[in-house]
């Protein structure tokens, strides 16, 4: 399973008629033909405005919908995960819906950013959050995976090459 992401000026693939999330970076599985997110990065400089809503809130609902794409698929106790960095601040969250119709967002390391040579010290705090992080997505991914497989039995996935001048792939020819 592949994981891509996509940074700012995109949006989620959860977007409905009443919000558009556009989070600053987006890590998403794309098994079949449908686009899964499964986490989610809200980046801000310490003077940075957030705007009507705080990039903690945005960021937990950018997550419920995330979360929810994937209950509705059928995956088997999802997580999905956050990333909000506020000046040098990085906390990394996850959330998963154990109790439905409650979703549990829940903080799992707060580290600092370094921001000089002399604070390089702290990479492998953040190095360790960010592979937590990416451990939860993978595991998540590999569940989703399983689920479209599963949806999948009797069904062939398209090559987009093989439809463009299918006419040609195709020789006629009487016997």
């Amino acid at each position: 399973m592949i994981l891509r992401q996509e940074w700012a000026n995109g949006s989620t693939a959860t977007t409905n008629d009443d919000y558009t999330f556009k989070p600053d970076w987006v890590v998403y599985v794309k098994p079949w033909y449908r686009r899964f997110d499964l986490g989610a990065c809200e980046v801000k400089t310490m003077r940075g405005h957030s705007g009507i809503i705080s990039d903690y809130t945005k960021l937990g609902l950018e997550m419920r919908d995330m979360l929810c794409e994937l209950v509705k698929e059928g995956v088997d106790d999802p997580h999905v995960c956050g990333i909000l960095v506020k000046g040098y601040s990085l906390e990394t969250y996850v959330m998963d819906a154990t109790y439905l119709p409650l979703y549990r967002m829940v903080l799992l390391d707060s580290v600092r950013l370094p921001d000089s040579l002399a604070s390089f010290s702290l990479f492998p705090t953040v190095f360790r959050s960010i592979l937590q992080i990416k451990n939860i997505a993978i595991t998540t991914a590999k569940k989703l995976e399983l689920v479209q497989l599963r949806a999948s039995v009797g069904k062939r996935k398209a090559d987009s090459a093989s439809f463009q001048g299918s006419n040609r792939l195709i020789k006629w020819s009487k016997k």
